[in-house]
């Protein structure tokens, strides 16, 4: 085998409960699913030692050896004694939105390489180095992901849900969120579990009703510009955001719902405004 192709999709916080500070890290309880917006990473095999990275698509913003996507497969080479990586994404999820983008090119380099190499290592143990959501990334699908992000648990839920997901062009500095997060000393009441047996009775309008994301007003003080999609999501039905920011979304129980909602408010978003639905 020369060349493996992976695709792998973005995620959604459906909520986020901020818990605490445990080890000098914030532990949260969040209820995630993947959605159809991917990136897909091809990996092949050189005959030399050497690393090199080609993007595609979505600008990611830093050099080659910044990548995440490059310093994985260093780390997979160094790890696993392979010759060298060549590796190429082609990157559709919007970056710095909370999406997942970079864990998810970290999770398709570790699958590919595996697979390139036939490889028996254990990739949560590379994952849990690599990220905080790269574990979840791994397999995707309904999870609830507690603690710093690193425990997974995937979620029973057949409830197919839609979405519709803006992004904006500007990011949310995660630890500066937190900070903000910190500083308003606002708690609120959980809503994970709550959400999680919703969802699994399939009731998507009470579901919606309960979900919510603590990071989401620390996020609008960073960057004013969350609140305007907000509200813009708000006058044809509730938005939330996922993450840290700056990328919002709405849910929706049908595709039919979810088309009429993007007929109003394709006008307003333009190319930002992304159909997704659960995968």
């Amino acid at each position: 085998m020369k060349k493996v192709k992976i695709k792998v999709p973005a995620k959604l916080n459906l909520t986020l409960d901020v818990l605490g500070v445990e080890q000098g890290y914030h532990a949260l309880k969040s209820l995630v699913c993947s959605v159809s917006i991917y990136d897909t990473v091809t990996v092949s095999k050189r005959k030399d030692s050497d690393i090199t990275l080609k993007t595609f698509g979505i600008d990611v913003g830093c050099s080659e050896q910044d990548n995440n996507a490059y310093k994985t497969a260093k780390v997979f080479m160094r790890t696993q004694n392979t010759c060298g990586i060549d590796v190429v994404v082609n990157k559709n999820i919007p970056v710095g939105g909370g999406l997942g983008g970079s864990s998810a090119d970290i999770a398709g380099v570790l699958k590919g390489c595996k697979k390139l190499f036939n490889s028996d290592c254990n990739l949560s143990d590379l994952a849990s180095k690599l990220g905080s959501d790269v574990n979840y990334m791994l397999n995707g699908g309904y999870a609830l992901i507690e603690g710093k992000g690193d425990k997974v648990t995937p979620v029973n839920a057949k409830t197919k849900l839609y979405f519709l997901v803006v992004s904006l062009d500007k990011s949310v500095s995660a630890k500066e969120c937190y900070k903000a997060y910190d500083d308003a000393g606002v708690i609120s009441a959980e809503c994970t579990d709550a959400a999680v047996n919703l969802l699994k009775g399939g009731d998507v309008k009470s579901f919606i009703g309960v979900i919510k994301n603590d990071l989401t007003a620390p996020a609008v003080k960073l960057l004013p510009e969350i609140e305007q999609n907000l509200a813009t999501l708000d006058a044809v039905q509730k938005g939330f955001m996922t993450g840290s920011g700056s990328a919002t979304y709405m849910v929706f129980k049908s595709r039919r719902k979810r088309n009429v909602a993007y007929n109003i408010l394709k006008h307003h978003f333009g190319k930002n405004l992304i159909k997704a639905h659960t995968v």
